[in-house]
């Protein structure tokens, strides 16, 4: 394993941590953290651990039917379908980083959004 894939790999395990300690303080004593969103992630910690999982995602379902998009970090490509060259794809799937990273790791699964914001958003047809 390169050094540069470790340092990563161990970086999204930091911020998965954090997101997890944040959700079981305001779980546990609201007080203190009101809500997991109000945990200050690290602005590089996200971006690297978005684009990490983003990428994986393109290599896992190559192709360009499928739009991500998780602003600001990464946009990518993804799904074997038609592809889509200019303007706004018709498949256009868009989130925000944290949540991304919980539905990446599976994370997402045992809970519901908190707010509104978190759900993603789609366009095209479904």
């Amino acid at each position: 394993m390169l050094l540069g894939d470790f340092l990563v790999t161990r970086l999204l395990e930091t911020v998965l941590h954090a997101d997890d300690l944040a959700t079981a303080l305001a779980a546990v004593r609201p007080e203190l953290c009101p809500a997991a969103e109000a945990f200050p992630h690290d602005r590089q910690a996200l971006a690297s651990a978005t684009r990490l999982l983003a990428d994986a995602l393109a290599v896992q379902a190559p192709g360009g039917a499928v739009e991500l998009r998780v602003p600001p970090f990464a946009v990518v490509q993804c799904v074997a379908g038609p592809r889509h060259t200019r303007g706004t794809p018709p498949n256009v799937v868009e989130t925000a980083p944290l949540p991304w990273i919980r539905l990446a790791t599976g994370d997402q699964l045992g809970r519901g959004p908190r707010r509104g914001r978190e759900r993603g958003a789609t366009h095209g047809r479904r």
